[in-house]
């Protein structure tokens, strides 16, 4: 083997192309290397909405969530990491999102909570956000926890609009674009609002800590903006084929596209007995 010490993988892009489906072959060579690497997914999503994959794939070890605001214990069943957004920031955002009209989501105790009146019949349906629990009342509830907020339904046109109205809580939160899925199966994406430290850098940074490993001995896959983070703290840099050219760039590697099976290339090259 390598003196790679763990497998840092995004998700949507990365390890599952637009079938939101793990290929037999990605899935045969994460099985061949991650009793030997921890294999680990480090994604906007929250860890509710990874769990089925973390099963399929059989990984105990600790996965990391909210664009940084989480780290999981799979094992455990419980966060070891988490970045909570000011209580206080986070009604304020809200009231802008409801303000505007948009559609938004929290990430709260390790899943979604959704304001249904917020929240669009389209999105609702297309990612099954329709079983989400419902947004816990800000005024009745002691102190909720949010690791992450995102507005979802976000086109070009609107970013620039959002970015406006977020920009008075740069110095409290941090907030960047994540796409819900391939932009080839779907026209917009979202803007995930996290405590200001939190990145996929900076959950990287812990994850190693946690798991006694440098930072360079990891390789990391990512495919989207909110994966650039990722790359700066990562040993290997690798970027998928259907990444942004601007991604690609900063990648010491640029690896075949998800529907080309690009995470089961990067191991069988990097991961594979010497």
């Amino acid at each position: 083997m390598t003196n790679y010490k763990a497998l840092i993988l995004d998700v949507d892009g990365t390890l599952i192309g637009h079938e939101y489906t793990i290929s037999p072959r990605v899935k045969n060579a994460i099985f061949s290397v991650k009793d030997k690497v921890p294999v680990s997914l480090c994604t906007g999503r929250c860890f509710d909405r990874i769990h089925k994959y973390v099963n399929e794939l059989e990984l105990t070890s600790m996965q990391m969530c909210d664009d940084g605001g989480e780290i999981y214990d799979p094992l455990n069943h419980k966060p070891v990491y988490q970045k909570i957004i000011d209580l206080k920031t986070a009604k304020e955002i809200i009231l802008e999102i409801k303000k505007n009209k948009w559609h938004y989501v929290v990430s709260y105790n390790s899943e979604y909570y959704v304001d249904k009146p917020y929240m669009s019949e389209e999105i609702l349906r297309k990612y099954k956000f329709a079983v989400e629990k419902e947004m816990p009342n800000l005024n009745n509830v002691k102190n909720p926890k949010f690791t992450k907020i995102t507005i979802t339904g976000v086109t070009s046109e609107r970013q620039k609009k959002v970015e406006e109205v977020l920009q008075p809580f740069s110095e409290k939160v941090h907030f960047i674009a994540a796409a819900y899925g391939l932009k080839r199966v779907t026209p917009f994406y979202a803007v995930d609002i996290t405590e200001k430290s939190a990145t996929k850098l900076t959950v990287l940074e812990e994850y190693a800590r946690l798991n006694n490993i440098d930072l360079s001995q990891t390789i990391v896959i990512g495919d989207g903006y909110n994966d650039f983070p990722l790359l700066m703290a990562g040993g290997l840099k690798v970027a998928m084929g259907n990444a942004p050219d601007d991604l690609k760039k900063i990648a010491d590697y640029v690896a075949p596209s998800v529907e080309q099976d690009g995470v089961a290339e990067v191991i069988e090259k990097f991961l594979s007995p010497v």
